[in-house]
């Protein structure tokens, strides 16, 4: 999986004109990114590379005259991701909006990134966007399960993303590898760093499993936990090592859902976190989100308490930290994120009935909508100042999104 980016250039215009914009693309992009290759100028049909093990093409449209070109790439490859630069000289634009209508027209995904200028920090932040999307193409999903969980077949159809499965009997018939003193310095890190009293029922277990699953995943893992069935073999909860894991920078969804991990694996690589969260209430105009697993780093006013549904220890409790917020969920077909824009308006005190953590969130828009909208029970919410990025991350994916 990688990037190509190849100039394109007519013989018609002058050399001299070209290759100082050529000059300065080499300058951004060479040696910069291991998953970018940058080819020579392509002046005619003959000179188009092979571009066979490319996911993503950007094609630079360095003079007008290029339209032709772009068109031969996309018929000899019409299963790549195009990206056609265009700026505001040498009839650049015209060349890419050539291209752009006929990739579409022949059922193509392509888009153009354009400025008055040559904006190289424009591009830089595209190929960066592009790269991090590679990023989660490359991912392996890691299932911890004692029972058989397959990938849904959208997801298997949609993105080429590797599966692992290991048991939780797997797990722990290494637990007694964990040192004491392992277990002990990561209390102190919860005591300290996020400000959590101790000790409650079976901690030291939860936190060896924590331990475990960390020693377990590759750089390149994220995880879907299967978690009742866990709870009710060995008398306590994954809840906090999925906080944790979250915390650590590692995409980790319980109730093995794997349309929510893969929206958390997308945050996470624009430097954002996420929480996974039922939809729990209508509470007036505002819907109110519970779960027991919320990430460390989001909340402060921790704290740990026995699990909701099943009353073991032990579950996740504290207020998000933030403000703005998207509500996001893949629509059933698995093509379109629907993202809703909302407000916090209240981390709730804790009511018994419901998942440890507790939000209620003022959407911009109108709840009966939200609900119609919600293809299922999990969302993935996160600090909306992700969402611009997120927009551009998708397409590199394969989906769209849809805002309200």
């Amino acid at each position: 999986m990688a990037i190509a980016v190849l100039p394109l250039a007519s013989g018609v215009h002058e050399k001299d004109r070209w290759m100082r914009r050529l000059e300065e693309y080499n300058e951004l992009l060479e040696n910069r990114y291991n998953d970018v290759e940058l080819f020579n100028p392509v002046l005619n049909i003959e000179m188009i590379p092979d571009l066979k093990k490319f996911n993503i093409v950007f094609l630079i449209h360095l003079t007008g005259g290029t339209s032709r070109l772009a068109k031969e790439i996309y018929k000899l490859y019409p299963d790549k991701i195009y990206t056609l630069v265009a700026y505001g000289f040498h009839n650049s634009l015209p060349s890419a909006v050539s291209a752009n209508t006929f990739i579409k027209n022949n059922g193509g995904r392509s888009k153009i990134l354009y400025s008055v200028l040559p904006n190289l920090s424009g591009l830089d932040r595209e190929v960066l966007i592009a790269v991090k999307a590679l990023s989660i193409l490359k991912s392996k999903i890691m299932i911890i399960s004692d029972e058989h969980i397959e990938l849904p077949q959208n997801i298997r159809e949609k993105l080429p993303l590797k599966t692992i499965t290991i048991s939780w009997s797997e797990l722990l018939s290494n637990v007694d590898k964990i040192k004491d003193s392992e277990v002990n310095d990561k209390i102190e890190v919860l005591k300290n760093i996020y400000k959590i009293s101790f000790p409650p029922k079976n901690i030291y277990e939860i936190i060896k499993l924590y331990l475990l699953i960390k020693e377990n995943i590759s750089d390149d893992a994220i995880l879907a936990v299967n978690c009742f069935p866990f709870i009710l073999k060995y008398g306590y909860t994954p809840c906090l090592p999925v906080a944790m894991l979250n915390a650590d920078g590692v995409p980790t969804a319980c109730e093995a859902d794997f349309y929510s991990l893969i929206l958390m694996s997308m945050i996470r690589v624009l430097g954002g976190s996420s929480w996974i969260a039922n939809l729990t209430s209508l509470d007036g105009d505002g819907i109110v989100f519970t779960h027991c697993t919320a990430d460390l780093d989001i909340l402060v006013n921790r704290k740990l308490m026995p699990h909701f549904e099943t009353g073991r220890d032990i579950a996740v409790s504290g207020d998000i930290v933030w403000s703005n917020v998207a509500v996001a969920r893949f629509s059933y077909d698995f093509e379109v994120i629907e993202v809703f824009k909302g407000k916090i308006i209240e981390n709730m005190p804790i009511h018994l009935n419901r998942c440890r953590t507790q939000v209620t969130v003022k959407l911009n828009a109108d709840p009966t909508k939200f609900i119609e909208k919600a293809s299922r029970n999990h969302h993935v919410l996160f600090d909306l100042r992700h969402l611009n990025s997120l927009s551009k991350l998708v397409y590199y994916l394969g989906f769209s999104i849809r805002t309200w």
